[in-house]
């Protein structure tokens, strides 16, 4: 009771979800630093609840049904508490939910289950089951900051977090290990990332979310849908979405911008966008602006909202009339100083938000403020003896503005301002005296200005290492100052305004002044223990060799000074805190602090601590002196870093604060003695402000975590400590006197205002720039002036006749001067370019990658095309080039399908008998038998042919008799071998069955339990990705289609704007003529309807873009004329660029026609013809090309107008075509979507399907295999059958000739014994010599001598003569070797079928594991299906499409309809009609057939009737004529043998004949080749002859050559013996010619292949 919370007038403005209703909304809930406050909104009390963990809170959540609330605590291991209310008693603790800080919680919609989220290090969700205090789930949300979680409303099991840069969507999937949190983070994909601070989750289980830059977010699963965003794209909010909700079917948004907007979200919710510009343009229904508000948070009430302005303030919106009332007013943002009044309960706080506050403590209220436009940094109290007044306060401010304000009865006055720094005043002090104001900013520099010469700067000296001071404090004398810098004290002799010249004379305020410095050593008092550098292996494990540590040297930066100040006796206190400790508190790292940095140390300059040699020196120390310290205060380990040390203005007490949020009070006699307070947020909540009253009864606080907190305390039993009953009495008020407010003196509000340095710098640089400036203007003048007279010059001579006008070359002055200018100007055109030609080339390249990037892989780009009227616009489809494997994969997909199409149409689908198969509709009752004879070929014979014997014709009878009878024979066998068993199935009706199954379908539902996937219906990977190929490229093609009408329609309009523009030439040039004044404007081509030609600059481009920059110079220099900043520079530039767009072209052409010297002379000969009298027939002649051209005039407008009417109709219905289109993808986009889901699924069957289909595949080669087997097997058998025919025929043959040898040799039963004993010669079985192996060596004594018995036995019988003998003896032995060929046939032929009858039993094996194969397959389609049944589609349907009906209306259930399209649906139809039709043809075609088989049945047993009477007949026929039944077989038999002789006997004479034929062949061959190798010598003789003679020749010409080359006399005369020579050479030459034409012939026969060879005569 000694001490007591009086008031919190502050609020942490900028803590999302810090408003909760209690009690019927009587009490409102929100947490305040390290307590929670309870609001009653009736009398605006609060009682206020402490935190148990010091730290304090991070969250609340109150429960939806019951009278709890749960409070989340901050610290080490924080709790989450759950109280009761209204007694407020802890119910439940609930540990371990995160390591540091909860950042929010909430409950679920039906109370039993809790969701936390913690902060740095973990954050980790949690969900509890609260009431016993247990998690239940519990994983890492994300890897940044999370500031919301919630519930879904609709769906258990589902939550939703977001925070910086992301939102997550979670749900709990039950997996194979348990429950677990699965979460998808939101795919942002072409939106810029965002923080998301709010969002709202509709019915659907969609969720709509805020963003930073102001849009609405719809999310569909994890990807965004659409954006939603007012007209003209533009944002929901001027900055980020703090709060979303839905109420009513309407969404609520409200923002950083201080607006609250409503949305019907019935005209966005099922909005369909495109991809290329996914946000839906929407007005909102209703808007709520709050001038000078920033949302951070929203309450609904019964009738009203309470709203959280983080601009500091809580209001309360009325509903329905929508009156606003603040109930609440706070600092926005952190406190960042207080000081108490010197002799009344008064506090002075100013605060980040830039606003001074006075406040009433003991009436709790704020009395007035007055707001600056930057944030306000310190605050001090100006001395008495300098303002004369105790109510002035010296301010510093962010921008480096120092203002002194008085304080007045209802108001603060400015009385004085200047700016002494460029950037923000961390603190001020003024000398004890009043003469010098000292400040220091964060720039590195200390001030030292002169207050009482209305604030004259004396200078400012440069800290070292450009480190801004932590705190500046004042000698009592005067003349000195204390700067903390880092880890240093520094001391100045304080500068005086008169030691310096005066300030026209001075170019800089930079001083330097006489310092000292000195750092404190103070050693930790927790050291670490030293670490081993080797560890001890314990007993029992393997020793191992240990590797020595090696010593790491780490370099500790000195501790940094916190707070230092001069006390009274010349000492300085000092507080220490850890370097960089400001980046220490913002990691997610925790950190332990040392006791040293909770103490506060004292030392002097002038007392030394001398350093050790072998004590390592800090780089940055090297040259500054250890001062000693002694402790002074020990706040305790726990107090955390000091932040501020102060006395009370009454001197009696110590008051320390600390950058853990906690406040001590130590009396400055007793300081072993105090009393503490845990009042401001332990993480956020450094104190910058503590003071004590000036009676001492009233203690203030206040945090850069933005509270304010007051306390009504009686300081000494506080102190003491005990019970007490008794409360401290409030004291009582002082009344003060206080002027009112006059006016405030000029004030700084323009951002690049000077400083005292800036203007002493820049002072003769601006003096400077304004002279030149001023010269450059008379300059300009006096140009402008030379250039219209020059104007005037030329327009006066382009006014004289042609004859008279001088030559523009005659304007120039100086031609050399010219020439020169424009030399001089090429070359710095040349120079700029060489300049430039390494980034112009830099820039294409970048360019050229940025087209290969995103247009040159594109076919059509997004193209808006508008209509002339302006009120239409269509845009084309964007579609990207397919890559050549894609484009290759598609045309082999497309050559499948179409093979397939064409084999479908060739194979008939209906169920038909196989070809071939009799059957009983071939049957007719009562027909005739079947007539084999026309079967049979006949020949008839040639004319002349004698006639036919008796004989003969009885043996032409009896052959065809036997051809009909082998007929008959193979038909019966056919019918026997295809005759069904009454007990099996037709294994073509099975055939057809199977096939019926396989490719007809199943109609039942794919839904239904016993529904089987056919197999031409099974899906898998391969053929999902390609239906997903083919609806791609469909997609393209229906795109490309619609892109091609839209590009034609866009080079139509380019016709009609070309041609329109000539037209409003002419109409131009008509209007003139007439008089007409008319702003005739042609119609142009917008940029974005040419985007291929984004990199075309034309020269009207370029003047445009000039005009543009001029008028946008011109609007900044106007701005810059004034104060004030440049804040919505790009605003206004977009604004300049608009309207410059607009009248750019009014400009050009306003300039090129007041320039063109050509028109004004014009005019001029104009008005001086206009002012000759016409006479009567020049005005008819104009009355009449007036109305020409006035008919003109109206035909060329009306052109224009069905042009473009005509275009704005045909674009009309493309934009009809194009809506029409847009649904359709995005049908197709939601099918792609399915299929994509169905591959997904498909891919996590692939395995196991492919598995099973290898055993299928496997099963089914090895039957093909066994079956190929078989099938070599009975062709083996059939070459085995065939091979003992022969073998048949053989010992058939031997056996003949037996008989034959013994009939011709014993004829007419002479020698009967010998024929016996021959018979039995020949018949004897005689054994076979074989090769013997090694092995029967053994043996072959005792074979040898059975082999002699043998021999001796066959004897040459009597009376026989030796040559019958031997041919008996070779008789036997080849009727021997055909009787072992015969047996080996047989035993070969049992080998195979006992090897056809295992691969049989092998086939039934494989062919079971087939069926199973078969079976489980169909089992792994079916459960497949089920699977893809599963997969949720999308289908919009109207209403008119609803047919599931019942009694005229759509039941409230339609869950069990199906979804059919039209063309199905009348499939469906036309199948069950076929089906009806089909069953009626079958059941007439059974009752068909089973007539018909009572009639074959009738007609079978007259048959069988028939038969045994023709088999009766027989028998008699057969007993009257033989006397007893025989068999016929036997006869046909002997018949068929007597024939088969007659031909063996034809055949061996036509074999004789051709024998003989043959032989005379050969011969005829043989002599043939012995006449080619005798004319083969001739010929080789004769080329050896030749071979001689030339030889021969050669020797006769070189003995020639000798003989002419002697001279002898001969008797011949000379002319005798010329013509003998000349003889012989002719002869000579005539013989060679003769024999190389002979050698020729011989040759060219001999070179020839074939043929017969002739002899060549020479």
């Amino acid at each position: 009771n000694a001490c007591q919370i009086h008031a919190i007038l502050g609020f942490p403005s900028d803590k999302r979800f810090n408003l909760e209703y209690l009690d019927d909304e009587k009490t409102l809930l929100s947490c305040t630093g390290n307590s929670f406050q309870l609001l009653d909104m009736n009398t605006l009390e609060k009682k206020i609840v402490l935190g148990k963990n010091k730290r304090g809170i991070g969250a609340t959540a109150v429960h939806p049904k019951l009278p709890l609330f749960a409070v989340a605590e901050k610290g080490e291991d924080p709790e989450i508490l759950i109280y009761s209310y209204p007694d407020l008693k802890i119910k439940h603790r609930l540990k371990n939910g995160t390591e540091r800080t909860f950042s929010d919680i909430q409950f679920n919609n039906s109370g039993d289950q809790l969701a936390s989220v913690g902060n740095a290090p973990d954050y980790l969700l949690t969900v509890w089951d609260w009431e016993k205090e247990v998690i239940t789930l519990h994983t890492k949300a994300f890897s940044q900051e999370v500031y919301r979680v919630c519930f879904s409303p609709y769906s258990e099991g589902r939550l939703c977090t977001s925070g910086m840069g992301h939102i997550r969507f979670w749900k709990m999937a039950k997996t194979f290990t348990g429950l677990k949190l699965q979460g998808a983070i939101g795919k942002f994909g072409n939106v810029d990332i965002s923080d998301v601070s709010a969002f709202v989750e509709l019915k659907d289980g969609r969720i709509v979310s805020g963003s930073e830059d102001g849009y609405l977010i719809m999310w569909e699963g994890h990807f965004i849908q659409f954006q939603l965003a007012q007209k003209d794209h533009k944002p929901c909010h001027a900055g980020p979405i703090e709060f979303v909700t839905l109420e009513d079917r309407e969404l609520i948004s409200a923002g950083s911008d201080g607006y609250i907007r409503t949305w019907d979200l019935g005209k966005f919710e099922f909005a369909e966008v495109s991809e290329e510009d996914p946000v839906v343009c929407l007005d909102p229904e209703k808007e709520i602006q709050m001038p000078g508000a920033s949302v951070k948070g929203m309450l609904r009430g019964k009738d009203h909202w309470l709203i959280q302005d983080s601009n500091g303030a809580i209001h309360r919106l009325s509903l329905p009339e929508y009156k606003l009332e603040t109930l609440l007013r706070f600092h926005a943002g952190s406190i960042t100083g207080a000081i108490p009044s010197r002799n009344s309960h008064f506090t002075i706080t100013c605060g980040q938000d830039g606003s001074i506050r006075c406040w009433d403590l003991l009436s709790r209220k704020e009395l007035y403020r007055k707001d600056f436009n930057e944030p306000c940094s310190s605050i001090i109290w100006v001395p008495n003896v300098v303002a004369g007044s105790k109510n002035r306060v010296l301010l510093g401010f962010k921008d480096g503005v120092i203002r002194q304000l008085e304080r007045k009865n209802s108001s603060f006055e400015l009385v004085q301002v200047c700016k002494p720094h460029y950037t923000e005043v961390s603190c001020m002090a003024v000398s004890p005296n009043g003469a010098i104001l000292a400040t220091a900013a964060t720039d590195g520099t200390v001030f030292f200005i002169d207050i009482k010469q209305s604030y004259a700067p004396i200078g400012f000296v440069k800290l070292e290492d450009g480190k801004a001071a932590s705190c500046i404090s004042w000698h009592k004398d005067s003349k000195a100052l204390l700067v903390a810098v880092g880890s240093k004290l520094i001391e100045f002799i304080c500068p005086q305004l008169g030691d310096f010249p005066d300030d026209s004379e001075r170019k800089t305020y930079k001083i330097e002044c006489k310092k000292r410095v000195i750092t404190l050593d103070v050693p930790n008092v927790n050291e670490a223990p030293p670490v081993s550098s080797r560890e001890e292996v314990k007993e029992g494990e393997k020793t191992e060799e240990v590797e020595e540590v090696q010593e790491v040297k780490v370099t500790l930066h000195p501790d940094e000074i916190s707070f230092s100040s001069y006390m009274d006796d010349g000492k300085i206190l000092v507080c220490l805190q850890p370097p960089d400790f400001e980046g220490l508190k913002k990691s997610s790292q925790g950190f332990t602090l040392d006791p040293k940095y909770s103490r506060v140390y004292t030392c002097t300059f002038e007392e030394l601590q001398a350093r050790g040699e072998g004590e390592e020196k800090d780089p940055q120390l090297a040259d500054v002196d250890v001062a000693k310290h002694t402790l002074y205060i020990d706040a305790g380990s726990e107090f955390g870093v000091l932040s501020i040390v102060d006395k009370s203005l009454s001197g009696k007490y110590i008051l320390i604060g600390s950058h853990s949020g906690k406040v001590q009070i130590r009396p400055a006699d007793a300081l072993e003695k105090s009393v503490m307070f845990a009042t401001h947020d332990g993480d956020e909540g450094e104190i910058s402000g503590v003071c004590l009253s000036f009676d001492d009864r009233i203690l203030s606080s206040v945090g850069k975590d933005g509270n304010f907190f007051v306390f009504n305390l009686d300081v000494e039993k506080a102190i003491q400590g005990g019970e007490d009953s008794t409360k401290v009495e409030l004291p009582s008020g002082v009344e003060e006197k206080l002027l009112e407010a006059k006016k405030d003196v000029d004030d700084i509000t323009d951002p690049k205002f000077y400083s005292f340095e800036e203007a002493k710098q820049k002072k003769e640089l601006d003096d400077k720039r304004t002279e030149a400036e001023k010269k450059k203007d008379r300059v300009r003048l006096k140009i402008k002036q030379l250039q219209k007279e020059f104007k005037d010059i030329q327009l006066a001579n382009a006014a004289l006749p042609t004859s008279e006008r001088l030559d523009p070359a005659h304007f120039e002055i100086d031609p050399e001067l010219m020439k020169s200018l424009r030399d001089a100007v090429e070359a710095k055109v040349q120079q700029v370019r060489a300049d430039l030609e390494y980034e112009t080339e830099k820039i294409r390249y970048q360019l050229e990658k940025l087209k290969k990037k995103f247009y040159m892989n594109l076919l059509v780009e997004h193209i808006r095309l508008y209509s002339f009227t302006g009120e239409l616009v269509v845009s084309s489809f964007r579609v990207k080039k397919q890559t050549d494997e894609r484009l290759k994969l598609i045309e082999e997909i497309h050559q499948v399908l179409s093979g397939e199409l064409i084999r479908q149409k060739g194979e008939s689908q209906r169920l038909t008998l196989p070809p071939n198969v009799p059957g009983a509709l071939e049957y007719k009752p009562g027909q005739p038998p079947k007539d084999y004879s026309s079967q049979l070929v006949t020949v008839k014979s040639p004319k002349g042919r004698k006639k036919i014997s008796g004989a003969e014709k009885k043996k032409l009878v009896a052959e065809r008799s036997r051809e009909l009878r082998a007929l008959r024979e193979k038909d019966l066998k056919w019918l026997e071998d295809n005759k069904p068993d009454s007990s099996k199935e037709n294994p073509e009706d099975r055939k057809l069955i199977a096939y019926a199954r396989a490719n007809l379908g199943d109609f039942k539902l794919k839904s239904a339990p016993d529904y089987h996937v056919p197999e031409s219906q099974r899906v898998n990977t391969e053929k999902k990705r390609k239906q997903i190929l083919l609806l791609t490229d469909s997609v393209q093609s229906v795109k490309m289609q619609y892109n091609r009408k839209f590009l034609a329609l866009r080079d139509l309009k380019k016709a009609i704007c070309d041609r329109m523009k000539k037209e409003s030439v002419e109409l131009q040039a008509i209007n003139m003529k007439l008089g007409i004044e008319e702003e005739v404007i042609a119609p142009t081509m917008a940029q974005d309807e040419w985007p291929e030609k984004r990199g075309e600059v034309t020269d009207e481009d370029i003047a445009e873009f000039e005009v543009i920059l001029k008028a946008r110079e011109k609007a900044k220099r106007g701005k810059n004329a004034g104060f004030g900043g440049g804040e919505d520079d790009d605003e206004d530039d977009a604004d300049i660029d608009q309207k410059s767009d607009t009248k750019v072209s009014k400009e050009k052409n306003s300039q090129r026609n007041e320039n063109d010297p050509r028109r004004i002379a014009a005019e001029r000969y104009q008005k001086r013809i206009s002012a000759v009298a016409k006479s009567d027939l020049e005005k008819r002649k104009l009355r009449v090309k007036r109305l020409i051209l006035q008919r003109r005039r109206m035909v060329i407008k009306e052109n224009m107008r069905e042009a473009t009417n005509a275009f704005d109709k045909a674009l009309r219905t493309l934009a009809v075509e194009k809506v029409r289109l847009d649904a359709d993808l995005k049908a197709t986009d939601l099918r792609l979507l399915t299929l994509a889901e169905e591959l997904t699924l498909l891919q996590k069957f692939e395995a196991t399907e492919n598995s099973m289909l290898d055993l299928r595949k496997k099963a089914v080669d090895s039957i093909a295999s066994l079956q190929k087997e078989q099938k070599d097997c009975r062709r083996m058998l059939e070459e085995k059958k065939e091979q003992a025919v022969k073998c048949q025929a053989l010992l058939q043959k031997y056996q003949a000739q037996f008989d034959e040898l013994m009939a011709n040799y014993f004829k007419g039963g002479a020698g009967a014994p010998i024929q016996a004993q021959l018979s039995r010669i020949y018949n004897k079985k005689v054994k076979r010599k074989r090769p013997r192996n090694e092995d029967e060596e053994e043996n072959s004594d005792s074979e040898s001598e059975s082999e002699e018995d043998s021999e001796d036995a066959d004897q040459c019988p009597m009376d026989c003569p030796t040559d019958i003998y031997d041919k008996i003896l070779d008789m036997r032995e080849r009727k021997a070797d055909s009787e072992e060929e015969m047996a080996g046939i047989l035993k070969a032929r049992q080998d195979i079928e006992a090897k056809f009858k295992s691969l049989d039993l092998k086939v039934a094996t494989v062919q079971k594991d087939l069926s199973k194969c078969e079976r489980d397959l169909e089992e792994f389609q079916s459960k497949k299906q089920k699977a893809l049944n599963k997969i949720q589609l999308n289908v919009p349907l109207r209403l008119s499409q609803i047919r599931f009906l019942e009694n005229g209306s759509m039941p409230p259930d339609i869950t069990k309809g199906l979804i059919l399209t039209a063309e199905q649906k009348g499939k469906l139809a036309e199948n069950l009609v076929k089906v009806e039709h089909e069953g009626e043809q079958l059941k007439a075609k059974y009752a068909h057939l089973d007539k018909q088989g009572k009639v074959l049945r009738v007609d079978l047993k007259k048959k069988q009737q028939q038969i045994e009477n023709e088999i009766a007949k027989c028998e008699d026929v057969q007993a009257l004529k033989f006397g007893r039944k025989i068999d016929l077989n036997i006869l046909r038999q002997k018949t068929s043998l007597d024939v088969l002789d007659e031909m063996k006997r034809k055949l061996a004479m036509n074999e004789e004949q051709f024998h003989m034929t043959l032989n005379d062949l050969e011969l005829k061959i043989l002599q043939a080749r012995e006449s080619l190798s005798e004319t083969m010598q001739k010929n080789t003789y004769g080329l050896e002859k030749i071979e001689i003679l030339r030889r021969t020749q050669l020797d006769l010409e070189e003995a020639l050559n000798n003989t002419a080359k002697k001279i002898n006399v001969d008797s011949e005369s000379g002319s005798e013996r010329v013509l003998r020579e000349k003889d012989e050479i002719i002869k000579l030459v005539k013989m060679q010619e003769s024999e190389i034409s002979a050698l020729k012939a011989e040759i060219n026969v001999l070179g020839r292949k074939g043929g017969d060879i002739f002899s060549t005569q020479r």
